[in-house]
């Protein structure tokens, strides 16, 4: 739980489909006390009984914002996985998202493209290659900054992301 007086840290993942975000999530997970994982992936699961399904973007979205609500009130440190590739997205969620008072951090996987593809391909649920081209793009043309609403935004190459986040998540632990 948070100390007294301190905000809660919370985690939110940026990357197109394949860069890694899931991985690192179960490693963050893992790693922090008091977490709680929301994943648009779990949620399509939960609502459809397919993660492949996109459904209803405003429906999924509200319960993307109870699960966060749910998550911070029991002190719990989230991590949202999802793409959160375009800025006005990730702005209008941390503006939603700041009545409830936590510290939101943006981890950013820098995974190059084809690397992105080469996962994909690995994947029990693959992505159609124009998505990840788009969200790739997208992320080129406005990476994630601090003024959008972020306690800090920390890029992670795609191959040293678990040291990286270890050793992030102790230096947060120590401030």
């Amino acid at each position: 739980m948070a100390e007294m007086g301190v905000p809660l840290r919370c985690h939110l993942l940026i990357g197109p489909p394949g860069s890694g975000k899931s991985t690192l999530a179960q490693r963050m997970q893992a790693g922090l006390p008091h977490r709680c994982l929301v994943s648009t992936d779990q949620i399509r699961q939960d609502l459809y009984g397919n993660a492949a399904e996109q459904g209803s973007w405003p429906e999924i979205e509200a319960e993307v914002i109870r699960r966060i609500g749910q998550g911070v009130e029991q002190g719990q440190s989230v991590i949202y996985d999802a793409t959160n590739t375009q800025r006005s997205w990730r702005i209008a969620l941390l503006r939603r998202l700041a009545p409830l008072g936590a510290d939101w951090i943006g981890w950013y996987l820098t995974t190059p493209l084809a690397t992105c593809h080469q996962w994909n391909q690995s994947r029990e649920r693959q992505v159609p290659a124009g998505v990840i081209d788009a969200a790739h793009a997208a992320l080129r043309q406005c990476p994630p900054l601090p003024s959008e609403g972020f306690w800090a935004v920390y890029a992670l190459e795609a191959e040293a992301n678990a040291d990286q986040v270890e050793g992030r998540l102790r230096d947060l632990e120590r401030r």
